[in-house]
């Protein structure tokens, strides 16, 4: 048997010889992924970086509307150059007025974790992730180039699409 990972807990799943799937925690046949990293590695990594965020005495939390996708935030002019949307410039004020409120400015190495529940089942992670870290530079931290390590997650929430910013230095 192969060590997977369930798709709906995160935990345990196992790819058995008729080529279906158990998993142990949630009791149910999922549909799973291959982790990244072997089974083994993954888990370690888990730990490494529940460790890391509890070691940090500097944590930023808070929570913002679910973005608009990169996509809208953007536009092209007919000259072809790119500007900020209105939904782009409120958006980032309106996430700028819950940082100010949730901590200050980070120095050093930073983490961030993004849990984002979105409100129907469409849209790339990747392009809600660059809207958050662009709107929270010069409030949560000073450059880009701080963020050494980014953890992301995307989930389904119909009734109360958001995503849960949490921050910390390394």
């Amino acid at each position: 048997m192969s060590s997977y990972v369930c798709d709906k807990a995160n935990c345990t799943a196992l790819k058995d010889d008729t080529g279906g799937y158990s998993c142990f925690q949630c009791q149910k046949m999922n549909v799973v992924k291959e982790p990244a990293l072997p089974l083994d590695d993954w888990q370690k990594q888990e730990e490494i970086d529940h460790e890391l965020h509890e070691s940090s005495h500097h944590r930023i939390k808070f929570t913002l509307q679910y973005p608009p996708t990169l996509n809208t935030l953007y536009p092209t002019s007919k000259s072809g150059r790119r500007y900020k949307s209105a939904k782009c410039v409120q958006f980032h004020k309106d996430a700028h007025e819950i940082m100010e409120i949730a901590g200050s400015v980070l120095s050093g190495r930073i983490c961030v974790k993004l849990q984002y529940y979105r409100p129907m089942k469409r849209g790339d992670l990747d392009n809600v992730v660059k809207v958050v870290l662009d709107a929270m530079k010069g409030i949560c931290y000073t450059d880009d180039e701080q963020v050494k390590r980014i953890i992301a997650d995307m989930d389904d929430d119909k009734k109360n699409p958001r995503v849960e910013v949490e921050v910390w230095e390394l």
